[in-house]
Formats: structure tokens, sequence, C-alpha cells
């Protein structure tokens, strides 16, 4: 990860290392993304950028980290507000969170989902299992409540359902990033999220 020289950088400095990078990692991905576009973007010495990340991975992990970190301060105030809803409530107010963050932190979003989507680096990772861990054991805990409520069946498969319902929650947002290029209205997320909300309710039978 990041080395104590980047740590001890003026913090307009290592915002100006960081947005540059993140622009890179949204454009380009992991793979095709370079140091070299990174550090002269930035004005910098290639070998300068080895003071403070000891590869592009490092580097790229930390930004990462950064998106996993900002997602999950927003699924804790949205947990706030799920007490006393039914389980399509909280499961809409969840997929509003979803839509929300990848509108107001594009880019990260971009970064976020083509990690999950594409296998382009070792996804068994401590720091990919931590948003994993969060999302899937939330969504869990509601079906749970759901069932003892007796809001659907005892049968349902509830890890199958999780699965179904995060996968959902990343394709959405990968859509709106390519439908609307994160450009899109309060109004619109929450349209979206009601028709989610009535495919997961209704299904597609008449």
């Amino acid at each position: 990860m990041q080395t104590k020289t980047f740590e001890n950088l003026p913090d307009k400095k290592k915002k100006m290392i960081i947005d540059i990078a993140i622009d890179e990692f949204s454009e380009h991905g992991y793979k095709n993304a370079t140091i070299n576009n990174i550090v002269k973007r930035a004005n910098i010495a290639k070998g300068s950028i080895y003071q403070y990340f000891e590869s592009k991975e490092d580097l790229f992990m930390y930004i990462l980290e950064l998106s996993i970190s900002k997602k999950l301060k927003y699924m804790k105030q949205v947990q706030l507000n799920l007490a006393g809803l039914s389980f399509f409530d909280q499961i809409r107010e969840l997929c509003v969170l979803d839509i929300k963050f990848s509108r107001d932190n594009p880019k990260l979003e971009k970064i976020f989902i083509k990690v999950l989507l594409s296998g382009e680096i070792l996804l068994k990772t401590e720091i990919m299992e931590k948003i994993s861990f969060a999302s899937e054991n939330l969504i869990k805990a509601l079906l749970k409540e759901g069932i003892q409520k007796r809001e659907f069946r005892e049968e349902i498969d509830i890890d199958l359902s999780v699965f179904a319902i995060n996968s959902l929650f990343i394709n959405l947002s990968n859509k709106i990033l390519q439908d609307f290029n994160g450009d899109v209205s309060d109004e619109q997320i929450m349209f979206m999220a009601d028709k989610l909300l009535d495919l997961l309710k209704n299904g597609l039978s008449n």
C-alpha cells in the first residue's frame, strides 16, 4: 500500500496524484492503465511514484480501498433509515443508495465495477471481501428478518437471493454509468429503484 513518504506529502500534492490515478484507472482499467501516463500528467519523475507506492498494483489497491471506504460510509448512513420498513422498502432504500453513490462518485464506481466484472486483478483479497461481506451480510439479515415477519415463504434460498440482489445492484449501477454518464436526477433514481423493486416483488409473470 502507500508508503510513509506518500503520507508525508502535502495534502494538495497527494490529492493531485490520487485524482490523476483515479482518472487513469477509471478510463483504462487496471490492465491498460500505466504509471507513465500518471507521472506525465502529474508532472513528477517516474522514480518518485515508486517512493509513494511499490507498484502499480499497490497504487490501484489504494484507490480501490478509497472507493470501498466511501461506499461503506454510504451504507452506514442508509442503515439508520431501515428500521421499521418492510423488506422491499428496505431493498428500495439500498438500491437508491447504490445509484446515488454511482452518480456522486462515477469514476470510483467505474473502477469498482470494472474490478467486479472484469477479473483483471485477483478479487479474493481482504479489501474486496470487505465491501462484499458488508453488503451481503446486510441483505442476508434483511431477508431473515423478512422471513420472520412472514413477508415471503420460508423455503427461499437465502444465499442465492443475496447473490441475485447484489448482482442487480451492480449491473444497475453499471447501466447508469453507461446510459447517463452519471448525470441522473433524484427523480430518475427513484423511478429506477421503483422499477427494480417491482421486478423483485412481482417477478416477470402476469
